[in-house]
């Protein structure tokens, strides 16, 4: 429980903008999983931490510090390597890795992508293993920052416009208004149409059940 908490505040430090006070909740909660044999916990809140270093990356770059970046490659890669040693640990003595750890290890090296230059691969990947272990918030999420990369690396433009409309559609399913909201501003941006296609309105005679002379 107080685990899933320092977990919830990180993510809503980041949604906030406080980066340094979701990094702190990101330590705590690692504190709190050292040591013990959360198979489930400890890679979610890996993979939360990872996401507070590539944005903490970003909001660097934005404001001229980018000597930082090369210390946040360090601490993503060291939460990387936590999992791998967990997993391996899991495995050796013939355990069982969970669905949920394996999407967190996937996208927690997606997220260390997004540090340096965010790798559309690599997204592809934890969409598709999210998708699989039916984990819906982040299959949507790493389908947004897949079709985010695309567009950064300006290719694949058609390519990044399906994979914004897939996301989009799980989101709206879903009820999450801020991934949506994130949806929509990269679609905006990058003046990609995501609204949905309507049917050719039905002809009257249709309406009206009349056979096809009848409409004549």
């Amino acid at each position: 429980q107080r685990g899933t908490f320092f977990q919830r505040s990180a993510e809503l430090a980041m949604a906030e903008g406080r980066l340094e006070d979701a990094w702190m909740a990101v330590e705590q909660g690692l504190a709190l999983a050292a040591g013990t044999d959360d198979g489930s916990h400890a890679p979610e809140i890996r993979m939360v931490g990872a996401r507070v270093l590539a944005d903490r990356a970003e909001h660097a770059r934005t404001h001229g510090r980018p000597a930082e970046v090369d210390k946040l490659v360090q601490q993503a890669s060291d939460l990387i390597e936590a999992t791998e040693a967990s997993v391996a640990t899991i495995t050796s003595r013939g355990g069982h890795v969970t669905p949920h750890a394996q999407v967190c290890l996937v996208t927690t090296r997606a997220e260390r992508s997004r540090i340096t230059t965010s790798d559309p691969q690599l997204w592809a990947e934890a969409a598709l293993v999210a998708s699989a272990a039916r984990e819906a918030n982040l299959t949507a999420y790493a389908r947004w920052r897949e079709a985010e990369a695309l567009l950064g690396g300006r290719t694949g433009r058609a390519r990044a416009h399906e994979r914004l409309l897939e996301a989009r559609g799980i989101a709206t399913r879903m009820g999450a208004a801020p991934l949506l909201a994130r949806i929509d501003e990269l679609a905006q941006r990058a003046r990609l149409d995501l609204a949905p296609v309507n049917a050719a309105p039905a002809a009257p005679a249709a309406d009206l059940g009349l056979t096809p002379r009848e409409s004549e």
